[in-house]
């Protein structure tokens, strides 16, 4: 079973297997007839579903590994799929935040207050507001 479920998560995990491309294809269809939409309706894009249904994926086998080795710690491994998930903050939400402590913390110096407004914006511009903070890597 674990040897299974170890063949499962490597042609899940590597996007050039044919087999994990046909496992991730036949259960973007099989989600998509169950909920009787389509991608289009959605506004997801096929790669962009196609990666969500493999972490999706690859979050079952190891969740399904860690259960048949009696490890019970955790109830998700992908922080995607955690209870936090759902309540990501944006990089427009943390410059807010940011700002408000900024203006704060240095009332007294309402010179620099334009200058450092306008050089947020510009990063918020460049990064984007809707972009949770949890993905920007270097």
């Amino acid at each position: 079973m674990l040897i299974d479920l170890a063949i499962s998560e490597q042609s899940i995990s590597n996007s050039d297997d044919p087999q994990g491309q046909r496992d991730v294809s036949l259960t973007i269809r099989q989600i998509l007839a169950d909920a009787d939409v389509t991608l289009d309706e959605k506004g997801i894009s096929r790669p962009e579903s196609a990666h969500l249904v493999r972490r999706g994926s690859i979050e079952l086998v190891r969740l399904a590994q860690n259960r048949l080795a009696n490890d019970h710690s955790t109830d998700f491994i992908d922080l995607l799929f955690g209870p936090r998930a759902k309540n990501l903050v944006t990089f427009g939400e943390l410059c807010a935040q940011y700002m408000e402590l900024y203006l704060e913390e240095n009332s007294g110096k309402p010179q620099q207050h334009n200058q450092v407004r306008s050089r947020v914006s510009v990063i918020r511009q460049l990064i984007g507001d809707d972009l949770a903070v949890r993905a920007i890597d270097f």
